[in-house]
């Protein structure tokens, strides 16, 4: 039969949660379309009802993307220091919105081919995390995922660095102020 302004709603075993349409169209006992449901659940079900009768989808679960941010952007570093010292480089910066924190990454010129080793650091110098960079590419930035992501606190500051022995990028004079790429800021000096 045909059923006409049924309502549509999204339903967990707990709570009911408004979708969009909140009424659609049914033409020949079937609805085709989209629905937004406006948050993340598990075992959800539409559940469609005109009055006189009703059905119900088969379980699903909505996931919500996770935003990743970055504190630099795409743009490629230039300078080369060609120090073949071994040397831990990092940059303190702080999230202005609690988070989590799952890879560490660096920018890799052509000259940098010794192994590298990134770590997370609390500001007193408490070590957070380490990943080992592997599969890197001749130059660009280079990434390596955190074993388990580790959370973090608004406004706290933290370091983020990678350890070298074949030189690295530079862009002298840096940190004179800070950079932004909301929610995160890498911290000018003296700054923290």
């Amino acid at each position: 039969r045909l059923v006409t302004g049924a309502s549509a709603s999204a339903r967990t075993a707990a709570t009911t949660t408004s979708t969009t349409p909140a009424t659609a169209t049914f033409t020949n006992g079937t609805w085709t379309g989209s629905v937004t449901i406006g948050s993340a659940r598990a075992n959800a079900r539409l559940t469609a009802a005109d009055g006189y009768s009703s059905g119900q989808s088969n379980a699903f679960d909505v996931a919500v993307p996770v935003p990743q941010y970055t504190i630099w952007d795409a743009t490629a570093p230039t300078g080369h220091n060609p120090d073949a010292a071994a040397a831990e480089l990092g940059t303190r910066f702080r999230s202005s919105m609690d988070g989590q924190i799952t890879a560490v990454r660096f920018w890799k010129a052509p000259l940098n081919t010794s192994v590298h080793v990134g770590h997370l650091w609390t500001n007193e110098g408490a070590l957070l995390a380490t990943a080992s960079f592997t599969n890197e590419t001749a130059s660009g930035w280079q990434v390596a995922q955190l074993n388990l992501p580790v959370a973090i606190t608004a406004g706290t500051t933290y370091v983020v660095s990678y350890h070298t022995s074949s030189g690295y990028t530079v862009s002298r004079p840096y940190f004179t102020s800070a950079y932004d790429n909301p929610p995160l800021r890498a911290l000018r000096d003296g700054e923290d």
